[in-house]
């Protein structure tokens, strides 16, 4: 049974919030994963964001799914994320709404708005690894994880779409946790932002690519 990969392709139209891992490691000149990765979410998580992003979920064999969505997020006092979602397109999931409030020390809180059904249902902690909007990504993926839930190491340096890039492996601390077994994330040095993130799963194997 040959196993599909999944890619997904993040158009930014204004600007995205970069899904963010910390890391330990270190490179030639001295810097820890866990530093790069601070810089992440230092740069990428202004106080208020606006995104309008056009989401291209492109599968192995070619099949294309295009989802239209307007993204709001903003800093609580304690630095904690609240994150609304609504989808435009297309007609079947359009007016779609989704609120993930980060909680520290225990799971986001996630709720969604089903027009149709004109009511608010709660994701419960075992619905979490099921399709997010028909897509492939699950609602965990939605969800902000721990920095210190994974063990982090910068690989190595290379070159990305014209960025010079750290690449980080993360690595969940508790096995069996998460449901992906890793990730490996390029990181753009200058503009401390992910452009690439590969999610791995149980088996060790390439399942999704997410591009920025």
């Amino acid at each position: 049974m040959i196993k599909k990969i999944i890619v997904f392709t993040a158009l930014i139209i204004l600007i995205m919030p970069a899904v963010v891992f910390a890391g330990s490691g270190k490179t030639s000149n001295n810097i820890s994963g866990r530093v790069v990765m601070e810089k992440v979410q230092k740069e990428s998580s202004p106080k208020t964001t606006h995104a309008a992003v056009q989401l291209d979920i492109i599968e192995k064999n070619g099949t294309q799914k295009i989802r239209l969505l307007e993204m709001w997020m903003e800093k609580d006092k304690k630095g904690l994320n609240r994150t609304l979602i609504i989808f435009r397109k297309p007609s079947a999931v359009k007016d779609t709404r989704f609120l993930i409030i980060q909680n520290k020390g225990r799971p986001d809180d996630q709720h969604i708005y089903l027009p149709a059904l004109r009511r608010v249902r709660r994701i419960s902690a075992s619905a979490r690894n099921k399709s997010f909007m028909g897509t492939e990504f699950t609602y965990e993926d939605m969800s902000t994880r721990n920095t210190d839930d994974d063990t982090h190491t910068i690989l190595r340096e290379e070159n990305y779409n014209g960025y010079k890039c750290y690449v980080i492996e993360s690595v969940p601390k508790t096995k069996g946790a998460y449901h992906y077994s890793k990730t490996v994330k390029w990181v753009a040095k200058d503009k401390w932002i992910i452009l690439k993130v590969e999610m791995y799963d149980t088996d060790n194997k390439l399942k999704k690519v997410l591009t920025m």
